[in-house]
């Protein structure tokens, strides 16, 4: 269901509840790029949308561009737009961007309003609140929340603690 980087083989999963106009989920996608590339083949990164519409207006539209993006096979390279754009968001910047990528435009709008589209964002929502999440960006790994400053080093910490955990288990 969620979109995944790195191999279905991974023994250590990060989950990450995401906002695209949230300046700390932003921050977070920086740290987890950049501990991933640490990682190769051993971490995976699910990221699941999480928007805060309370907060930010453009979340909820962003996400469902994120899926109608993904309806094409360009999940994470939109991904990675939206958040470069964050400070730009509305719907006019998402479209152009849709159309920049190349993408099917009348395929992306009715995906769009699709309201199996919005369904599944709301699946994640719902499947944040369950674990317990209230903001963004929310992190688990292995299931684990993880709790401080999200930065490359504390990521990698906490990366080999769930390794040392998953050898114990061995």
């Amino acid at each position: 269901m969620a979109h995944r980087l790195g191999p279905q083989s991974a023994r250590i999963i990060i989950i990450e509840y995401l906002d695209y106009q949230c300046p700390y989920s932003a921050e977070a996608e920086e740290a987890l790029r950049e501990t991933l590339d640490s990682f190769k083949g051993e971490v995976a990164l699910e990221v699941r949308h999480f928007p805060l519409g309370e907060l930010h207006e453009w979340a909820g539209a962003a996400a469902l561009t994120a899926e109608a993006a993904a309806n094409q096979g360009k999940f994470w390279q939109m991904h990675y737009l939206l958040f470069q754009n964050q400070d730009e968001l509305d719907m006019e910047l998402m479209l152009g961007l849709a159309e920049e990528m190349g993408l099917n435009l009348n395929k992306f709008m009715a995906d769009l309003q699709n309201p199996k589209t919005l369904d599944r964002v709301k699946l994640e929502i719902a499947q944040g609140e369950k674990q317990g999440v209230e903001k963004t960006p929310g992190i688990f790994v292995n299931g684990l929340k993880f709790e401080g400053e999200i930065t490359p080093e504390s990521l990698k910490e906490a990366i080999e603690n769930a390794l040392d955990a998953s050898k114990a288990k061995k």
